[in-house]
């Protein structure tokens, strides 16, 4: 039964109807459809829906409208109500932030990065990844592609330029 206000009419034998009181019934099989692409986020069937509740990994966003903006990754949900008053809630949706890009910088033989908070971390060697280089800084003792693969807490993963390492250290004269 699609959601809606619903009334009775009933006639007697001598053809007198009485109508009921009209009942809400809601859709509990009704759930809003959400879009995605890139960190924008929408109901993609927001005509049936009056007012919008946006949520971020289960806490409020200040949102009332049928659009988001994703401004961090992470699991958007939306609850609706409909003009008869029944809520609804979207199944929940990832976000991944396409923009971002881990911040890698070398320093003589050493890579590391500054993003490391939030992430776990491997390190790759001409696009494979290095055994046990997981941590915000690696030593580059063979020459090659060296590039770093950030993963967030859902399931996001964000690969940095790669970085070129010919095997040779360079020492700063002054340093002699």
């Amino acid at each position: 039964l699609e959601s809606g206000a619903y009334s009775i009419t009933a006639t007697d034998t001598f053809g007198c109807a009485y109508v009921s009181d009209e009942v809400i019934i809601c859709d509990q099989n009704q759930q809003p459809i959400l879009g995605v692409n890139g960190m924008d986020i929408w109901v993609s069937d927001s005509l049936n829906y009056v007012s919008f509740y946006w949520m971020q990994s289960g806490g409020s966003l200040a949102n009332s409208s049928p659009e988001n903006f994703a401004t961090y990754a992470g699991l958007y949900s939306v609850q609706t109500v409909d003009v008869f008053g029944c809520e609804y809630n979207s199944a929940e949706m990832l976000v991944c932030d396409e923009d971002f890009e881990p911040n890698i910088l070398v320093f003589n033989d050493v890579i590391y990065t500054t993003d490391s908070v939030g992430y776990s971390m491997q390190w790759n060697l001409n696009g494979i990844p290095v055994t046990s280089a997981n941590g915000p800084a690696f030593l580059m003792n063979e020459s090659g592609s060296y590039s770093l693969v950030l993963t967030d807490q859902y399931g996001c993963s964000y690969e940095s330029n790669a970085v070129s390492f010919n095997g040779v250290t360079e020492l700063d004269d002054t340093a002699l």
